[in-house]
């Protein structure tokens, strides 16, 4: 919702009212007049509850009547999740500051990625059509807000879908940062102790002073497919045969468990000695809500839950679990390790690793 204080002292009359405005499949939903000091305009009840549309105080110079009207889906938007919604008078600007549009949406229509994944269709005589970026997504009660400078019909829309999993994997050569002193390296290596000349991706974890990491294939047949583990703290490396699939797609039956092989050495990564063991993996992945981290808000990801089980002849059984919030575009944006508190993303850069 819009907060009552940016929006000046006074809220102006909200009023909820349905009837005809003159065109077939159109109903005026609510009218209000607002000035200087800005105000709210709101649909209270009904089918379209939560309708608004708030201007700062400042931003215009006189009382405008301003009208809310239900009408057909509009222009060309493709993907419809929700109604259309006009606000007239269509040419009104807000030349000093933007004002806040929230549109009502249904995020059991969006299919085939996240139901935060939309847009905001804008439609305006003197701009044509424009796709508006959300500044926010409520997808629990199912509302969406955009900035706009002039008015006219808007209409949320699902954003295309991704074409694989590989698009919310972390690029090459990223160094990410979150709270709590959590760190994650994406680092290509061809020389990795045991696997030399493998192409592979190796994501390196530090946390608190442990050091940490799997070995990603480097493919797109098998994306997210883990070839080992290592630790830098304790020294020690294991290579999985078979690869077990890290994280799956969003989509599909739930996964079962999987086995392979542990081959391990140690110390790592100049090892003398080995073991050998077994590893169970399983993962659970689905569509997730939109998180909002100090980088920035994500409503494009998947949440991934991955718990890993390694039984090591001779050594201490190991046990790990990894929740991991993947956006598109940047990879992992919340990281949960072993239940304890998430961290959130803080930056992205460069690796220097």
């Amino acid at each position: 919702m819009v907060p009552k204080k940016t929006l000046g002292a006074v809220l102006l009359v909200l009023a909820a009212c349905s009837g005809s405005s003159g065109s077939t499949g159109e109903q005026l939903l609510a009218e209000a007049v607002i000035g200087p000091a800005g105000g709210i305009l709101a649909v209270s009840d009904g089918a379209f509850a939560g309708l608004q549309l708030g201007v700062q105080a400042g931003v215009l110079q006189q009382p405008t009547r301003i009208r809310a009207v239900a009408v057909p889906p509009i222009g060309s938007a493709a993907a419809p999740v929700g109604h259309g919604f006009r606000f007239e008078p269509e040419d009104l600007q807000f030349a000093a500051a933007p004002a806040v549009v929230i549109l009502p949406y249904r995020p059991d229509y969006v299919r085939g990625t996240a139901p935060g994944n939309v847009a905001v269709q804008h439609q305006n005589a003197a701009v044509g059509e424009l796709r508006l970026e959300p500044r926010s997504v409520d997808v629990g009660q199912g509302f969406v807000s955009c900035e706009v400078r002039v008015l006219g019909s808007f209409q949320v829309v699902q954003n295309p879908i991704a074409s694989s999993i590989l698009e919310y994997m972390p690029r090459s050569f990223e160094h990410l940062e979150y709270d709590g002193d959590l760190a994650i390296d994406v680092v290509q290596v061809v020389d990795e102790p045991h696997l030399a000349g493998v192409p592979l991706w190796r994501w390196f974890f530090t946390l608190a002073g442990q050091e940490f990491g799997y070995y990603l294939v480097d493919g797109v047949n098998v994306p997210a497919a883990a070839l080992g583990a290592f630790s830098n703290t304790e020294s020690w490396q294991e290579l999985w045969t078979p690869q077990l699939q890290l994280i799956g797609a969003p989509y599909g039956p739930p996964p079962l468990p999987v086995t392979a092989a542990v081959q391990g050495f140690e110390p790592y990564p100049q090892s003398t000695s080995e073991f050998s063991g077994t590893v169970t993996l399983l993962q659970e992945t689905a569509w997730a809500a939109p998180e909002i981290t100090m980088f920035a808000p994500f409503f494009d990801l998947f949440r991934s839950h991955i718990v890993i089980d390694v039984e090591r002849t001779g050594h201490a059984s190991r046990h790990q679990e990894l929740t991991l919030w993947l956006a598109r575009g940047i990879g992992p944006v919340v990281v949960q390790i072993d239940g304890d508190t998430p961290h959130r993303l803080l930056a992205a850069s460069m690796s220097l690793r």
